[in-house]
């Protein structure tokens, strides 16, 4: 099959959607199917543009210029490269944004069908402020017809399925199919003999990641260092340097800026014992699955996605959000457990991009 997918973000973006239509491409493309993604050309985080087209990993990247109306919200059109193309399947991601909304009326007028996942847009208004969230009720009462005009709509957790049912979208049109992760990641851990855990955070450096709490966490805890991973915003960046440097902390938490290949992200797990993801909002924290894999420690905090994935004491730990003193007591009542990471990586199996996508291509295939 001619399979596209449609997405704002795509390499070299870092983000939870553009690694779970990445990990669905690989799997589509290993089993013979054409995979193209379209995407705005804005690299997620920063100013910077990617080039038009480019192929990666055998996936066939069209790029088009974009207007941005928020962080993550983006204007483009790609109404002629689309019917040039005349896919046999069209895939969608993201509810509420713009390129959802095109990919659905394209593939309607082509007859074809059209998937959506929702990747849980579903966010309070303490989170999302006031205007964004007036813009999303807007949304909502002009397009939440259309939902049942997809195929399927594909959730990535199951606390967004009675949001979909406030808007109107009928049970057997919901398919649960969570985030995939590589297969990679299952290796035999490699034990160090730190008695004083190496704290990893991994992801966007961004304020709804709520970094400040781990900072302050291990502010007084003077053994332990800590390395912050991924892109960032830069004034928030600027925030958190000064205070690290208000701690005294700089010698022991350090920034290392974005990876993208698996390899580099395996070394890094390798090299650390925990993985804290403070976050105010979560949906479907697709790293903590990776953590759990390669057989790290999680703390995350009670987010939707967070407790979604979590079970306290069993699979890793919780805290309350924003609760750099709880916390701060996990990390320094920390023991490497065997039974939590065994049961962590046995979880994690479910999520396997394999697991997941013969899932998404028997529903592709069953149309």
């Amino acid at each position: 099959m001619k399979i596209l997918l449609v997405t704002d973000f795509s390499y070299p973006s870092v983000c939870g959607v553009w690694n779970r239509v990445y990990n669905d491409a690989r799997y589509l493309i290993s089993k013979g199917n054409e995979v193209r993604v379209f995407s705005s050309n804005i690299i997620k985080g920063t100013n910077e543009k990617s080039s038009n087209y480019e192929e990666y990993e055998g996936i066939k990247i069209h790029r088009f210029n974009a207007t941005r109306l928020s962080e993550n919200v983006l204007v483009w059109k790609f109404k002629k490269e689309f019917f040039k193309l005349n896919p046999d399947v069209v895939h969608a991601h993201v509810y509420r944004h713009p390129c959802t909304h095109f990919a659905l009326k394209y593939a309607q007028k082509s007859n074809k069908p059209c998937f959506l996942t929702t990747h849980a847009p579903f966010v309070s208004r303490e989170i999302r402020g006031n205007i964004l969230s007036i813009l999303a009720a807007t949304y909502d009462l002009r397009y939440k017809k259309e939902l049942n005009n997809f195929k399927k709509i594909i959730t990535i957790t199951k606390w967004e399925e009675p949001c979909l049912f406030d808007l109107g979208v009928s049970k057997d049109k919901i398919v649960y199919m969570p985030n995939s992760i590589p297969g990679e990641l299952f290796i035999e851990r490699q034990w160090s003999q730190r008695e004083v855990p190496r704290i990893l955070f991994l992801g966007r450096i961004s304020p709804i990641k709520n970094i400040d709490c781990l900072i302050n966490a291990v502010s007084e805890l003077e053994n332990i260092k800590v390395d912050l991973v991924g892109p960032y915003d830069e004034e928030y960046y600027n925030k958190l340097r000064k205070l690290i440097v208000s701690y005294g902390a700089s010698h022991r938490i350090r920034f290392i800026g974005p990876i993208f290949k698996k390899e580099d992200k395996i070394k890094l797990f390798n090299e650390h014992d925990v993985l804290v993801l403070p976050s105010l909002r979560e949906a479907m924290p697709q790293v903590l699955i990776e953590a759990m894999a390669a057989g790290l420690i999680v703390m995350g905090s009670k987010t939707d996605g967070g407790k979604e994935l979590i079970k306290n004491g069993e699979n890793g730990y919780l805290f309350e959000i924003n609760d750099h003193n709880e916390l701060r007591k996990l990390l320094n009542n920390y023991k490497s457990n065997d039974s939590v990471i065994k049961n962590a990586q046995e979880f994690a199996k479910q999520f396997r991009e394999d697991v997941i996508g013969e899932k998404l291509l028997n529903l592709y295939t069953g149309i």
